[in-house]
């Protein structure tokens, strides 16, 4: 198993969010992040959402930081009141809470959270780890459009059968809303000037959907819209259109050629290993006609590993935290870089499996954006769905293989990786203490501070 040395810094904006958030008592995680314009002395404005989860709203969150939270947190979504029904009467009904929340957020060059403030109006009611790609060419009456995709669930819609081929009376879907952004009024200082305006959600080719959708990835070329959807056996690639309405529609798709590397992963290990494209794709900075994105590999434990992977140490991590819950001691989550060549459509060099978080089984990959002028890159992931997670990372680095190295298609020479990484400078205390400070709060947590 490979190790790599510390290229990377993780911010961690689990209490940041928390502290303003309208019900504290939620679980946020699954973050995103796009990018919506420049202000001045280096300071970037980015729209970016999370998943925000409760099920008894009398349950403080906030009394386990620092706590396995699948044993002891009611509101986790791992957590099965079935199990703990003694607990689950004494904490009252049951109250779901499950949203995707966005915010405006302005960050310095080197990633540094400086300001957060609430978008109430883009609030997304049931709609599930969703992901945000900004386009930088195509505009919707002349503004900026930032696309939110993201899982619906139909529950109890025999229906569903007439849109899905594999659904029944149950189906998670891929979603869309276009969010349009006005910046007619902005002048580069007071974000207070920027509009947003979010339009009918709708669901994305949904003929092709399977049973529950983690598998797709928005991406921009040319002036048009498309999202992969597979990459293995093939690269399945489907051209979609913004309407003049505002919603998103597809229109065809491609069969491409896949890549040997993910073919020869998928040869070792068979149906333990499930291998998804999950950010968006941005453009790269340093490779012409590239996009680079991030993928999570869902292993699944049910069959003997192949010993020369070097699992074990997974496994014994994972019995240590003793976890009950409906994933039991079945699944851990890989992520991967990719690069997907716009010249032919086809995957380029793909990084090694790693896993981000050496104590954790489950991460899961939701955005990623780069900070204009730069090499560095915003990777926005959730970590035990219970923490909004950002590694900032050169891109560089990575392209010199000291951050985790990339293998050709035709390579199979790949590894499973465990990265290295630190707290940045913006960790969760030095949130508290920003929100303690005098000047510019709001009198209420849960409303948003004027400046910081």
């Amino acid at each position: 198993m490979a190790t790599y040395p510390l290229h990377a810094n993780v911010i961690d904006m689990t209490y940041s969010l928390r502290i303003r958030s309208s019900d504290p008592n939620a679980i946020n995680f699954n973050p995103s992040i796009a990018f919506i314009t420049e202000m001045s002395e280096n300071r970037y404005v980015y729209l970016y959402s999370y998943r925000s989860f409760r099920r008894f709203q009398n349950v403080h969150t906030e009394n386990y930081e620092g706590i396995i939270p699948l044993q002891y947190n009611m509101n986790h979504p791992w957590y099965e009141p079935y199990q703990w029904s003694s607990v689950a009467n004494k904490a009252g009904k049951i109250e779901t809470y499950d949203k995707t929340l966005f915010c405006m957020m302005i960050c310095a060059e080197n990633g540094e959270v400086l300001f957060i403030q609430n978008l109430p109006s883009l609030e997304i009611e049931g709609g599930n780890d969703a992901r945000l790609l900004g386009l930088k060419d195509i505009k919707l009456d002349g503004n900026k459009v930032i696309l939110c995709s993201f899982n619906r669930s139909f529950n109890g819609r025999p229906d569903i059968k007439l849109i899905s081929n594999d659904c029944g009376d149950w189906c998670t879907l891929i979603s869309s809303v276009v969010i349009e952004i006005d910046l007619s009024g902005f002048e580069g200082n007071d974000t207070t000037k920027i509009g947003f305006r979010k339009h009918q959600e709708t669901i994305l080719c949904p003929s092709i959907s399977q049973k529950v959708e983690k598998n797709w990835a928005l991406f921009e070329s040319n002036n048009s819209i498309y999202f992969s959807y597979n990459i293995f056996p093939k690269h399945m690639v489907y051209k979609v259109r913004l309407e003049p309405n505002g919603t998103l529609s597809c229109e065809n798709h491609h069969e491409l050629q896949g890549c040997n590397y993910i073919n020869k992963f998928k040869q070792i290990f068979g149906k333990q290993f499930h291998i998804s494209i999950t950010t968006p794709l941005v453009d790269s900075t340093r490779l012409a006609n590239h996009k680079i994105g991030v993928g999570h590999i869902k292993w699944i434990n049910d069959l003997p590993l192949e010993p020369s992977w070097g699992f074990n140490m997974f496994d014994q991590q994972y019995n240590a935290h003793k976890r009950l819950s409906r994933h039991g001691n079945r699944l851990k989550y890989l992520f991967y870089f990719y690069y997907l060549n716009l010249m032919n459509g086809e995957i380029g060099p793909i990084s090694d499996m790693f896993m981000i978080e050496a104590t954790s089984v489950l991460c899961f990959p939701s955005g990623i954006e780069n900070i204009p002028g730069t090499d560095t890159f915003l990777f926005t992931y959730g970590s035990e769905d219970f923490k909004c997670k950002t590694l900032v990372f050169s891109e560089q680095k990575l392209l010199d293989n000291s951050f985790v190295k990339l293998n050709l298609c035709d390579d199979m020479s790949g590894n499973i990786a465990i990265i290295h990484t630190t707290d940045f400078a913006f960790e969760e205390l030095e949130a508290i203490n920003i929100w303690n400070q005098p000047q510019g709060q709001d009198e209420s947590k849960g409303q948003d501070e004027s400046k910081i």
